[in-house]
């Protein structure tokens, strides 16, 4: 076999290598193999997951916002640090910094704490 015809197979081999590369990589992630931060922005609160969810109060005003953590009837622990991390992955991404001052949130009094429907609600505003 010629030169040329060598380094085009060496060429389509090390293209398919790295795909593998790249596709194995990418899976680990799914299956929670990968790094920290990588694959699923899921995180544990005392053992369980919460879908805690910070959206702005108003489309304009993104430094007012509300928490929403489902799930809160067993107990409240869990809840209350996925909702303030929440609210801190909120403040961050929008204003590059976790200080807030809540309305409502971690430090409020339980038996104070808002929960509609089984969901804790917090509100809170990012400071800049």
């Amino acid at each position: 076999m010629d030169r040329v015809g060598m380094g085009r197979k060496t060429k389509a081999a090390r293209v398919v290598l790295v795909l593998g590369m790249g596709l194995a990589l990418a899976g680990c992630g799914r299956f929670g193999l990968g790094w920290p931060g990588s694959g699923s922005s899921e995180i544990l609160f005392e053992g369980q997951r919460f879908n805690a969810t910070a959206r702005a109060v108003e489309r304009r005003d993104k430094q007012s916002f509300v928490v929403s953590v489902p799930g809160a009837v067993q107990s409240l622990r869990g809840p209350i640090l996925a909702g303030d991390h929440a609210g801190k992955k909120h403040c961050i991404h929008f204003f590059g910094t976790s200080d807030i001052d809540w309305t409502v949130g971690p430090d409020t009094d339980p038996a104070a704490l808002v929960i509609e429907g089984g969901a804790l609600r917090f509100a809170g505003r990012c400071r800049d």
